[in-house]
């Protein structure tokens, strides 16, 4: 390595330090920062659309921001109210979903001349109260989210930031972003500009094609699965559809949660095998309807973020930061994941990968 391509080194290595340590020092009040930002980011292919037939940047930004939090506060009046019906008699009904699967498979187990163990008989007498401490545990998740917010004695400031800061910083986030963007380019070394544009650009495709593919690609995945759940009559499809819909962020983990759990309810509620074998068909027309038209025609085939490394720093993200690490995960992610291949790339064309001297 030469003598400048190590000060360069340096010098990233040394903004990747400031940066993360940054977050580390102020992840209690960038949140609504974070969230105003990827909103804008978001919005921003709209903004720049509407802009072209002569309309003014800030009213632009202004309409698409205002339809944008009207669909989303409408989205959730409707959806929430339904989610926690559904998850509170979800969680009511574990006990007594579980004490019948038990009778069943203890029967099931006798016609095959199959002793139950003991261990597994002392499990009926227990099964009730345990399953019923462990649906209040699951119905406290929400609780000890908020109150993890709410131990940093940040309450009042936390409502008024997401209610109000964060349309504002996504609002001037989108006015201001070619001016930004500008700056950024000004910044830029002249001699590695072109490489670095070509690094960004890519990181852009990758942010684009994942962020926003793919939070489409799972509320139409949510919808479909919702929907079809809920018109074949299953208790708790909605809830159910949903889950696998947000779960599906991370590649085929969504899925496989709701078809196990769409097809066990089906086999509890109805019985036999038509509504579970219709279950089932509604999960394998969603991952085909995902594979074959939505994945490719949203998300594109120039992403490349497997599903492990997404679930790794979805996980160091939580582990690292709480809440705010795992909102930034995926696109750090991305960053990286882009940033690993270029440097692949370079290490190929070196002439010690080459075996050159």
């Amino acid at each position: 390595m030469s003598f400048t391509s190590q000060k360069s080194f340096q010098f990233w290595i040394f903004i990747a330090i400031i940066a993360c340590a940054f977050l580390w020092l102020f992840n209690g009040v960038l949140a609504p920062f974070i969230v105003g930002f990827a909103v804008a980011y978001l919005l921003n292919p709209v903004v720049e659309k509407l802009s072209g037939y002569k309309f003014p940047r800030w009213l632009s930004a202004l309409v698409i921001l205002f339809i944008f939090f009207i669909t989303v506060i409408v989205g959730l009046l409707f959806v929430i109210p339904v989610l926690a019906r559904e998850m509170i008699e979800l969680a009511q009904l574990m006990p007594s979903a579980f004490e019948t699967s038990h009778a069943w498979l203890t029967e099931k187990l006798e016609s095959f001349d199959v002793d139950v163990p003991q261990s597994f008989s002392d499990l009926k007498s227990m099964d009730t109260a345990i399953l019923t401490e462990k649906s209040g545990q699951a119905l406290n998740i929400g609780k000890n989210i908020l109150g993890s917010v709410l131990k940093g004695g940040m309450a009042i400031l936390s409502v008024i930031s997401f209610m109000v800061l964060m349309p504002i910083v996504a609002f001037y986030m989108m006015i201001d972003w070619p001016r930004l963007t500008k700056k950024i380019q000004d910044l830029m070394p002249k001699k590695n500009k072109k490489r670095i544009q070509s690094i960004l650009g890519d990181i852009d495709t990758s942010l684009s094609g994942f962020i926003r593919g793919q939070l489409t690609v799972c509320l139409l995945l949510g919808g479909f699965y919702a929907i079809g759940l809920s018109l074949l009559g299953l208790q708790y499809g909605f809830f159910i559809g949903v889950a696998a819909g947000f779960l599906s962020i991370i590649p085929y983990i969504g899925s496989l949660f709701g078809l196990v759990a769409s097809v066990g309810m089906a086999f509890y509620q109805f019985g036999g095998w038509e509504y579970p074998a219709i279950a089932f068909g509604i999960f394998v027309a969603g991952q085909l309807i995902e594979g074959n038209y939505l994945t490719p025609k949203l998300v594109g085939e120039s992403v490349g973020l497997h599903p492990l490394w997404i679930i790794f720093v979805l996980m160091a993200g939580g582990a690292l930061l709480g809440l705010m690490g795992m909102m930034i995960a995926v696109p750090v992610a991305a960053v990286i994941a882009v940033l690993i291949r270029h440097a692949l790339t370079d290490y190929k064309k070196s002439s010690y990968y080459k075996g050159k001297a």
